[in-house]
């Protein structure tokens, strides 16, 4: 019998509960706000059933704001604010506020108008003193002053407390009378913001958070205002924390003085140092929790809004120690204890932090854990990704998911965070309902009730405090608990207040909801004499207690020698404890007190022998996770391999279990359970990374819950037999293969309206096109060129509106100016005069070795792919609306390292590379008119990143054969009409990167460029809207066009290839050409000039009079003047028009879609055989990246993560010839590894499209008519 509590848990999941869906940070960013634009996402995102938004901004490399307008907490923001409230109530949505770059703000304006608001940080030097060379100490600043100082005779110690000499650092100097000592200096250094003053916490309060609950905002905290979020909160430095309070503090909770212990924290003073750490910690841990983390909680609280985290330390015990001291108690006051999940494929989850946050939850009474994910992983995260590594994160404990993407604006682009944005940009966007559904059910059910599992791992804070083999007890921390949670035992870390505070009864540590059966100790150094008490019971209780590596050596009492310590010891592990092995039994019936020196295989096994409450599988790679309701048990169990999983499992539970689809909503029977004495058993079977929910009712009377999806005739299903209706039917299967052609027609989905994808916005949704085409001067094209099976592999590559206009000679050895000089001779004559071919110079350079390259670049865009872009200077997280000034780089040089061009941002050596420092640019400057112009000149290396920096680098100049520049800067030249030949050359040392522009321009240009920059935000914007490119030289006046080919292939026609996909029909095409010429699979079709860009570039249509059903291959002639060489003489991408084609499956990318991101409809008519349809799948395959499936034009199911199958046992019912569809959306990486140099499109996210197989698999209660082949 269910309780109602129960009932309501049944349909509350059934209905797919919004307020467990998922929570996107919303980066208002990139662009001015618009509340237009707002409602607009906000009803994109209600579409899909994504009902919660958190507002965040992105920072610089600084820790500065990057541009937002207007600037949070302003009046005008705060109307936009309070009115994005209001509609987020009109559409059951809610809001909230990450306080990331906030936080760090607040503080710093706060201690500026109260310095009282200043912490301290402790910091120790150590010197040596003798009477010729006396230790110096430093006058007492604003931001720095000596705490105490102290000297001990000799220089190695030891340096006991008793022995130390109080010096007097006010004096200036210390000289020691005779012979060596050692001084200690402590200094306490100023932090940002002291989180030991309860004033300054008010403050914050006031400033960050009671901000948003303002009576005439009209949006109630813990109603549509419904959660905060903080990321990385730092106080501007790491422990030990000082105030001028905390030496009274310290004495009254300890009973002795700080200032005579300090040395302990640095020093080792014997016996008493850990017990000085220890305590320095209790103190300052206490501090921080009363004056700041709880009454920041206790406020949230009192308003009703979720208080959520990620904070710094990540994977790191050291680490959250350094940053908060102690990360469980300082966590606790978080109603959602959270970390990050970052990175994509082929990265392992974050077990750590993950486990780390959901054992805080456990053991404080939290129902909500919260994984900000996936920041990094790409713009080609797929929903099959997102689906895999959010079960893992389920598995750890996650019960909130905060996906980390979500763009107010991505300005034509240019501009992201961390990408992926998984949201409306996103062509997969209208599947998405589906998997958020699916997010809010599993977060529902594992939010309900209390988490059970019988073993809790000792997170080693104390020994990371006291300094006792801290990174040993980390590393086996960790990798004990990878052991046993990958090997099935799911467990909790614990803290050792939460162990103190514990009750002991069984053999089981009781805390806020848990039950442990099992206690592991991981490398353990020192330990609170409380805990080890309460754990000295627990084992005469009954309970496991494994202890590996090493056994305590220091406790908070009595330090190294507490003689408590090892009495407790021996009541756990034994009187030959610490002799090593495993501890002798000190029950009659078995050991339960275990040593273990060394292997965590050791470990598992202690672990496994005792969990006998634990659920069980018999095959490694399932993880579970067991919550209990009232008489309800919860089952979550995870696949977490990569392979289908056929498990026996064996759940410590009785009753009537069930099957809880959080795809579907649906319930039904677990079948084939089997009752045992260890509760029960059944047969799952797992597509790879796939997880289910299994419930128990054991009060039940074995009645299951169930909400049934069976046919209705239909009563019971068997292998061999069906019975409907008391009839019973013997069961054929019929697989019905789906290969061949289907006919495809492409569905357009990325809305422009904005300029998220390009500027400037239209309203157009971006279809088919050639991003980018292989390219030849027709001078050097063969016969049939434009035909489709033309051989073009030696054609060159480019992207639209990118092309050479600059060629470069060398690398030149260190001194050899002879080489150079050569080069320069032949290059350095006037534009006019120069062979046409410029054969002398690859003429020269192959008889000597050296290498001729061509430099391509786009005026608007810069470099293509821009690797500095990509991986060094846009950042932080990607492209910040900018193009690099210098679009001609030289690559790496020198022995050294280089970027790895498939990502992302990892150096990889490369040892293949020589020296070299000198290298000869040229290019042909045209004019049509002689003229007075200034050429802008910086050849340079970058420093650093997040900005990167440059370094300038010698450079010399000559125009037609005269020197005009002898050092980066900006210098008057004049232009003759016709070519005028510009040479460079660059110098550079080894293990650089050399980037350099030269741009021949009115005089204006650079002031005209950052005045614009510098410009008002309004203004700024309303030009971005009309089309504003990244690169700098974009904006200027008469920005000269160069070519680097010579005469003959500069004034020839250029020639282009492109494939096109299946039902082509038109190409419409921008090209700087008053004509141009097409074909379309060999076929010529007049291409039609239409109009006109306000570049000045045609814009031309070309079209057959039938569509071309298949893939082939579309030629360009474009008689492009000078200067437009390759993808110059295209501005834009080629559109295809397209009716509906044939194909056999395969990638878009075979079909002339690289740079396609959208999606694709299948279709095809099949006819099923007759006969009673018992059940009917359809199998996929393989899909990038999910798919939507319709019969006969009515939806039917969707499949957006493996195994890749719809149930279609009603849609086909009706039997006889239907019409399926299958809709494929992939990702928008192929958008942007087309157009934009962005990181974050990671090499294998293009891959697009259905590729099968695909059939149908159909199960008759009759024998199906023949002609099909019959599976067994």
């Amino acid at each position: 019998m269910k309780t109602a509590v129960q009932d309501a848990m049944f349909e509350t999941f059934g209905e797919a509960p919004a307020a467990y869906g998922p929570v996107a940070l919303w980066w208002w960013n990139g662009e001015a706000l618009d509340r237009e634009r707002l409602a607009w996402q906000l009803d994109r995102l209600a579409e899909a059933e994504m009902m919660h938004v958190c507002v965040c901004y992105a920072k610089t490399g600084d820790d500065g704001l990057i541009e937002a307008s207007p600037t949070a907490f302003t009046p005008e923001w705060l109307e936009i604010w309070d009115w994005t409230a209001a509609q987020c109530a009109e559409r059951g949505m809610t809001l909230g506020f990450c306080d990331y770059v906030w936080i760090d703000q607040a503080q710093e304006r706060l201690a500026e108008a109260n310095p009282e608001f200043r912490g301290w940080k402790l910091t120790a030097t150590v010197a040596t003193a003798h009477p010729a060379d006396p230790v110096s100490f430093e006058a007492m600043t604003d931001t720095q002053r000596i705490i105490a100082a102290y000297a001990w005779p000799g220089v190695s110690g030891p340096y006991r407390l008793a022995d130390a000499v109080m010096l007097s650092p006010e004096q200036g100097t210390w000289r020691p009378e005779a012979d060596e000592w050692t001084v200690l200096t402590v200094r306490a250094e100023r932090i940002r913001f002291d989180p030991m003053n309860r004033q300054a916490t008010e403050a914050i309060i006031g400033t960050l958070y009671a901000v948003f609950d303002r009576p005439e905002s009209g949006a109630r905290l813990g109603g549509t205002l419904d959660y905060f979020f903080q990321d990385e909160l730092s106080f501007g430095g790491e422990m030990p924390y000082w105030n001028d309070k905390f030496e009274e503090a310290f004495r009254e909770q300890t009973g002795y003085g700080l200032i005579g212990a300090l040395p302990a924290l640095w020093l080792d003073v014997g016996e008493e140092t850990a017990r000085v750490r220890l305590d320095y910690y209790d103190v300052a841990i206490g501090l921080m929790e009363a004056c700041y983390y709880k009454p920041i909680y206790e406020w949230h609280a009192a308003r009703g809004t979720l208080y959520g985290h990620d904070q710094w330390g990540r994977q790191s015990i050291i680490g959250t120690t350094k940053m908060y001291g102690d990360y469980f108690r300082t966590m606790r006051w978080y109603s959602a204890p959270g970390y990050d999940d970052f990175g994509g494929a082929g990265r392992q989850r974050n077990f750590k932090d993950g486990k780390l946050a959901s054992s805080v939850a456990h053991l404080n009474g939290r129902s909500r854990v919260w994984v900000e994910a996936f920041h990094s992983a790409g713009w080609g995260m797929t929903p099959a990704e997102m689906t895999s590594w959010l079960n893992e994160n389920f598995a750890f404990g996650a019960t909130l998911y905060n996906a980390h993407g979500l763009y107010y604006s991505t300005y034509g682009g240019w501009f992201e965070w961390a990408p992926p944005d998984p949201h409306f940009r996103q062509p997969y966007w209208a599947h998405m309902t589906r998997f958020n559904r699916y997010v809010a059910r599993m977060c529902y059910m594992l939010s309900q009730g209390e988490h059970r599992c019988e073993i809790a791992v000792m997170m080693p804070i104390s020994s990371v405090q006291a300094g006792i083999g801290q990174e040993k007890a980390e590393s086996d921390c960790y990798g004990l608990a990878e052991k046993l949670f990958y090997g099935g035992l799911n467990l909790d870390f614990a803290d050792e207040t939460s162990l103190a505070s514990a009750s002991v009864a069984d053999g089981r540590l009781l805390v806020a909801g848990a039950s442990y059966r099992i206690l592991v100790l991981p490398s353990i150094g020192a330990m609170r004499q409380e805990t080890l008490e309460k754990l000295a019971a627990f084992r005469e209780s009954g309970g496991i207690v494994i202890a590996y590596g090493r056994l305590p050596e220091a406790t908070d009492r009595g330090g190294s020698a507490d003689p408590a310590l090892t009495s407790a010891l021996a009541r756990i592990f034994g009187g030959d404890a610490a002799s090593g092995g495993e501890g002798a039994a000190t029950s009659s019936a078995e050991c339960h007190g275990y040593f273990v020196q060394s292997g965590y295989d050791r470990v598992r096994e202690i672990a496994e022998r005792h969990a006998t409450a634990a659920f069980r599988a018999d095959r490694p790679g399932l993880l579970s996770v067991e919550r209990r309701v009232g008489a309800r048990r919860i089952f979550y169990l995870y696949n977490a391999t990569d392979e289908t999983l056929d498990a026996g499992c064996t759940f410590p539970a009785a009753g009537a279990g069930s099957v809880w689809d959080a795809w579907t909503g649906e319930v039904s029977a677990l079948s084939d359970a089997v009752g045992t004495a260890d509760g029960t058993k059944a047969r799952l079977r797992f597509a790879p990374r796939e997880a289910q929910l299994v419930v128990f009712d054991i009060a039940s009377d074995g009645d299951s819950d169930e909400r049934s999806t069976s046919i209705a005739s239909v009563d019971a299903i068997t292998p061999e037999r069906c019975s409907a209706a008391g009839h019973e039917s013997q069961l054929s299967t019929v697989k019905l293969p789906l290969g061949g052609e289907w006919e495809v027609r492409l569905v357009p989905l990325l809305d422009n309206r904005y300029g998220d994808f390009r500027l400037p916005a239209s309203g157009e949704l971006i279809g088919g096109e050639a991003a980018s085409f292989v390219w030849r001067p027709e001078h050097e094209a063969e016969q049939g060129w434009m035909l489709p099976d033309y051989d073009d592999a030696d054609w060159v590559k480019h992207g639209a509106s990118y092309g050479p206009a600059f060629r470069s000679v060398g690398d030149f050895a260190p001194g050899d100016e002879s080489s150079a000089n050569e080069a320069r001779s032949l290059l350095n004559v006037a534009g006019d005069a120069a062979p046409g071919n410029a054969e002398p110079i690859a003429e020269w350079a192959s008889a000597r070795g050296y290498t001729l390259s061509a430099h391509a670049f786009s005026r608007e865009w810069g470099i293509e792919r821009d690797p500095m872009q990509m991986y060094l200077g846009a950042g932080p997280f990607g492209l910040k609306k900018r193009a690099f000034d210098t679009f001609l780089d030289f690559g790496y040089v020198g022995t050294g390292r280089v970027l790895d061009p498939h990502g992302p941002g990892i150096d990889q050596p490369a040892s293949d590379i020589v020296p070299r420092s000198g290298r000869i640019a040229w290019t042909d400057v045209l004019a049509d008119e002689d003229a007075v112009r200034i050429l802008y000149l910086e050849a340079m290396v970058y420093e650093d990143f997040f900005p990167a920096r440059p370094r300038l680098l010698p450079v010399r100049a000559w125009l037609n054969g005269v020197l005009v520049a002898e050092a980066s800067g900006e210098y008057e030249v004049r232009l003759r009409p016709g070519r005028n030949r510009l040479v460079l050359e660059l110098q550079y040392p080894a293990n650089e990167r050399l980037r350099a522009y030269a741009v021949i321009a009115e005089h204006d240009a650079g002031a005209e460029v950052e005045a614009a920059a510098a410009a008002a935000a309004a203004e700024a914007e309303a030009e971005a809207r009309a089309g504003a490119k990244p690169l700098r030289w974009s904006g200027s006046k008469n920005w000269h066009r160069s070519d680097s080919l010579g005469r003959d292939a500069g004034n020839s026609a250029g020639l282009y290839r492109f494939a096109v996909p299946p039902g082509i029909r038109s190409l419409r095409f921008a090209a700087f050409a008053r004509e141009a010429e097409a074909w379309i699979g060999g076929e010529s079709c007049a291409a039609a000039a239409v109009g006109e860009t306000a570049e000045g570039a045609t814009l031309f249509e070309a079209s057959l009079a039938v569509s071309s059903p298949r893939v082939t291959v579309a030629a360009l002639r474009i008689p492009h003047p000078p200067g437009y060489a390759g993808g110059m003489a295209l501005p834009e991408p080629v559109k295809f028009v397209c009716e509906p084609g044939f194909a056999e499956l395969a990638d878009w990318r075979e079909w002339g879609l690289a740079a396609y991101s959208g999606a694709i409809r299948y279709s095809r008519r099949i006819e099923l055989p007759p006969g009673r349809l018992v059940s009917s799948m359809l199998s996929l395959g393989d899909v990038s990246a999910c798919a939507q499936v319709f019969v006969n034009g009515a939806f039917a199911g969707a499949a957006i993560a493996p195994p890749w199958t719809v149930d279609l046992t009603e849609a086909l019912q009706q039997g006889g010839v239907v019409q399926l569809e299958i809709e494929v959306a992939n990702t928008a990486a192929n958008h942007w590894l087309a157009h934009t140099p962005t990181m974050y499109a990671y090499p294998g996210q293009d891959a697009s499209g259905l590729t099968g197989p695909v059939s149908i698999s159909c199960v008759y209660a009759i024998d199906p008519r023949e002609g099909y082949e019959e599976q067994e």
